[in-house]
């Protein structure tokens, strides 16, 4: 409403409006670029921040597409062909139709969908998407930690923001995310996940609806794009906690008003509660994911997160297959645990606000959640996508320790933890970044081998002048990086949109991630082509594949004398005779030497306690294609009674161990199977289900593994290549 203008008086008597008035004693003064301004310090801030990310990645923006990428951009393709079904199917069942999962994730589709739009089949469009998805992520980082910063009167401006979003950008655990278009299902459920925390927390703050909304809408978009988001209801009921709104940082710890907390958050639930009905609707599962539903599989699914080498990849990033220094590897940990101890000191002195540092805590655990069926890091960094969320919370925690409280300091202590929390996240800054160049370098080379791969295989084409080539094998992964491994997915990389023409008909390859496949059977199959061929993982091209060769039949007994024929492990185990007195303390592995047979007392099952393993000294090699199963003729006992004999002893205590190259030109790894019972006195393992086994140019030293066990085990024989009764070879 306008306000009227009044009019004066001046003492010559004129009359001045007040318009006037104001217009003469008001001088404006000249705009200035202050860098003490919150404002102008998150512009510069996040301005850098988006120059880091896209500068950290340009390596992987040519990388093409690499294996489940073919798949996704497959349908869109056809959607837009006119074959539409498989596209519109992501909207009311599981995700692309995995055999491997349930998911519901449709805004990732249309993702995939706008992409094509704009960029068709070239996959640099793909990868910039990700790479400005990521820096999206970084920027909602620092919009978080000032928001987070902001219940302090922002005392400490924008540096904790901006070190935020620079933590998150170069974390060296991000590149399967980023790096890989299909991690897009991670960078989408992240992004949208932190936008919703941001405007709840900004409704928290002014109590305007529309962030509240705002709020919602982004919950939905995130469950939609990956089922990472359904803890977000607990995270923002945390929020509403432990940030609540006119909370004095120091303020004296209240008791938790829990009923208040969920009447907050109460939409948050009510919208988790409609988006899981549709969801278990669609796919007709409440939990989906990975492994099995039972009951007893999910609780001790739980036990994955205490998993040490997965939680020590987390402080320490760094792919094993990069063979990085130890020196690095130390000066990751000595960072982490600096910034830690910063904070720590911080709070012990000061009496700092723990609030915000306990909520993040809490939201990179709960974030965490969803990931229980298949939670591990490995050594190559697969499956570091799964804490991409989780590393939100954790680089502001980073950030939030190592900057300088100023709330009751003096001015020179200031100046020192100002001083030390700059030079650890400097530090970290720049071997995060060192580190993340290293783990992007699988990608970039499995994109480069990708593209000779489909060169290749077109020049194998014309030199098979219209004969079908059979692919022995596929390149799964360089150093982590997944390239092929399925028959669908180089049926699709070559045909149109990703090959000019359709050449896929003239190759037939072994899907060695199919479940419940003839393995054995298959590569018979094969091997039965005139061409054959086989990835070579040191050249990075496939080669002409020779048959392997090898005994197709076996037998070792155990009897005695077996001592020049086996040889038993470890070393120091105690082997004796029947006939002979020794004393031997109770729960002691040892092994007696009998006519017929060899009998293991396998030990107690203690801490450090190693298997007892018969190995076969003159084992010769075993043609993988020849031989389906290894037949065991033992009989197991309880140690407590080992004169019931009718019913068998822990089956599952022995296993079969065997070497063997996998890979043309690899290096020989150790497999291992479990020998299962069959019938009394009978234990097989069928090598011929197992990829490995079958893709292998020769198995040797065969060894048989008793596990430690309050058991006594009587060994017969072991006889390769003969199936047991009622089983076809």
């Amino acid at each position: 409403m306008p306000q009227s203008e009044v009019t004066l008086k001046n003492e010559g008597g004129n009359q001045t409006s007040s318009a006037q008035v104001n217009s003469q004693a008001t001088r404006l003064d000249k705009q200035k670029f202050d860098f003490a301004s919150v404002r102008i310090q998150m512009i510069l801030g996040n301005m850098f921040v988006l120059a880091i990310c896209i500068l950290a990645y340009q390596p992987i923006l040519h990388s093409g597409f690499l294996l489940d990428d073919f798949l996704h951009v497959d349908y869109v393709a056809r959607a837009l062909a006119g074959a539409p079904n498989d596209f519109f199917a992501n909207f009311t069942g599981n995700w692309a139709g995995s055999d491997l999962m349930k998911s519901y994730r449709p805004f990732t589709s249309i993702s995939f969908f706008i992409d094509y739009l704009v960029w068709h089949a070239n996959a640099f469009g793909f990868h910039l998407t990700n790479v400005l998805l990521t820096a999206a992520c970084a920027l909602t980082i620092s919009l978080i930690t000032l928001q987070m910063t902001g219940r302090n009167g922002n005392q400490l401006l924008g540096a904790p923001a901006v070190w935020a979003g620079l933590l998150f950008a170069v974390y060296p655990l991000h590149p399967e995310a980023t790096a890989w278009v299909v991690g897009r299902v991670d960078l989408l459920c992240t992004l949208f996940y932190l936008i919703s925390i941001f405007c709840y927390l900004r409704y928290q703050e002014i109590l305007e609806k529309r962030y509240l909304v705002a709020s919602l809408i982004s919950f939905a978009l995130a469950f939609t794009s990956k089922e990472m988001a359904v803890t977000l209801p607990a995270v923002i009921t945390a929020a509403s906690i432990l940030l609540r709104r006119n909370d004095p940082p120091r303020s004296a710890a209240k008791s938790v008003d829990l009923p208040a907390a969920l009447s907050e958050s109460k939409y948050y639930w009510l919208l988790f509660a409609l988006l899981t009905l549709l969801r278990t609707h669609f796919l007709g599962s409440l939990v989906g994911g990975y492994g099995e539903s039972g009951i007893g599989s999910l609780l001790g699914s739980f036990f994955n997160f205490f998993d040490r080498s997965s939680l020590y990849k987390i402080i320490v990033p760094i792919s094993e297959e990069m063979h990085a220094s130890a020196q690095l590897q130390v000066l990751c940990s000595v960072l982490f645990v600096s910034i830690l101890m910063i904070g720590f000191i911080k709070w012990l002195s000061y009496r700092t606000d723990w609030k915000p540092i306990c909520f993040l805590a809490i939201w990179c655990g709960l974030a965490l959640l969803p990931t229980f069926q298949i939670w591990h890091i490995y050594p190559n960094l697969v499956g570091s996508r799964l804490f991409f969320l989780s590393s939100a919370p954790l680089c502001i925690m980073l950030a939030l320790l190592a900057a300088p409280a100023t709330e009751a300091l003096s001015r020179r202590s200031a100046a020192i933890y100002a001083s030390a929390g700059t030079i650890a996240l400097s530090l970290t800054f720049v071997v995060w970044s060192y580190t993340l160049s290293l783990n992007l370098v699988p990608w970039e080379e499995a994109g480069k081998q990708m593209s000779r791969l489909q060169e290749q295989l077109e020049q194998i084409r014309s030199q098979a002048q219209g004969k079908e080539v059979a692919l022995m094998s596929l390149p799964t992964d360089y150093k982590g990086a997944g390239m092929l491994t399925r028959p669908m997915y180089l049926s699709m990389s070559l045909r149109p949109p990703f090959h000019a023409t359709d050449i896929s008909k003239s190759f037939m390859a072994m899907d060695l991630a199919g479940l419940s496949k003839d393995f054995h059977g298959e590569m018979r199959r094969l091997a039965a082509h005139e061409r054959r061929y086989a990835w070579n993982d040191n050249s990075g091209r496939f080669v002409e594949w020779v048959p392997p060769s090898g005994k197709s039949y076996f037998l070792q007994k155990f009897g005695d004398p077996w001592k020049a024929n086996v040889d038993i492990t470890p070393p120091d185990v105690m082997t004796i005779r029947p006939n002979e007195w020794q004393v031997v303390p109770a729960d002691t592995p040892y092994v007696e030497q009998h006519s017929g047979f060899t009998r293991i007392f396998a030990g107690a099952p203690i801490r450090g306690a190693k298997p007892i393993t018969l190995g076969l000294r003159n084992n010769p090699v075993i043609n993988p294609l020849e031989v389906h199963d290894v037949v065991l003729h033992a009989k197991i006992y309880d140690n407590d009674s080992p004169l019931l004999t009718d019913e068998p002893f822990r089956p599952d205590c022995l296993v079969l161990s065997w070497q063997a190259s996998v890979n043309e030109g690899g290096t020989s790894q150790e497999f291992t199977m479990p020998l299962k019972y069959i019938s009394a006195g009978l234990y097989v393992a069928s090598v011929g289900d197992s990829a490995d086994w079958c893709r292998s140019k020769g198995a040797t030293h065969l060894r048989i593994q008793c596990l430690p066990g309050r058991y006594v085990a009587d060994l017969y024989e072991l006889e390769i290549g003969m199936a047991p009764a009622g089983r076809g070879n």
